[in-house]
């Protein structure tokens, strides 16, 4: 069965703690973040986040969002690296789980 995928639009003005419990907060509907992209809906840019549908459990582990610039959480795997706009401003991010 090929993979389903999802597209959610998050906040532009969210932080970057408030994204990292956005994308938790999808994910607890059984899915696993798979990118973000920073692109125009209607003439405003929005970021929209790509989830991928899960099949089965379990859920993926909680992820932690830093800036890319920001050492690696100690024990946790880095996962995705790309934009995100946080408060109006584009940032370099990274996942980690």
């Amino acid at each position: 069965m090929p993979a389903s995928f999802i597209k959610v639009a998050i906040p532009t003005s969210y932080s970057l703690q408030e994204v990292e419990s956005a994308i938790a907060g999808e994910e607890a509907l059984n899915t696993r973040f798979v990118s973000n992209s920073v692109t125009t809906e209607d003439g405003e840019i929005v970021n929209e986040a790509k989830f991928e549908r899960l099949s089965t459990l379990p859920l993926p582990d909680p992820p932690t969002l830093k800036l890319a610039s920001d050492a690696a959480p100690s024990g946790k795997k880095h996962e995705w690296s790309g934009g995100i706009l946080i408060k109006g401003s584009i940032k370099q991010v990274a996942l980690y789980r």
